[in-house]
């Protein structure tokens, strides 16, 4: 049993929006799971505190017949003044795709968000699906 061919894409930077209070765009995460079971697909909308900042895939394991995906929020250090000067709280959307090899029984995907854009609206962490 494994997840196979598991990709993160997150959205180019001119399509991500400006949101600097938090009001305007929820943070949100939805996993879909194909009919038949052979693929997943988790999309995902987060804030981010920069525009240089990103998420990444930091684990893909199996655990008792659990699929399991996480996605961590990375900040970039090595951004210049100018791109520090866009600190906000930027929106912005991400796909993982990827196919189950064998019998599984459920997907956790995993969001640690480092740093929660405002203590008042905490990001998803933990959302379990059922596999057909």
């Amino acid at each position: 049993m494994k997840l196979a061919d598991v990709t993160l894409q997150l959205s180019p930077v001119e399509e991500w929006e400006y949101d600097p209070r938090h009001l305007q765009y929820t943070d949100d995460l939805d996993v879909d799971v194909s009919e038949d079971g052979d693929t997943f697909e988790i999309i995902g909308q987060f804030h981010l505190r920069t525009s240089c900042d990103t998420y990444g895939l930091s684990h893909v394991f199996v655990e008792d017949r659990v699929g399991n995906v996480v996605i961590d929020y990375v900040e970039q250090y090595s951004c210049d003044g100018s791109d520090r000067d866009t600190y906000g709280h930027w929106f912005a959307q991400y796909v993982v795709t990827g196919e189950f090899v064998g019998a599984f029984d459920s997907i956790i995907v995993w969001h640690r968000n480092g740093h929660v854009a405002h203590p008042d609206f905490p990001s998803p962490i933990r959302i379990e699906t059922p596999v057909p």
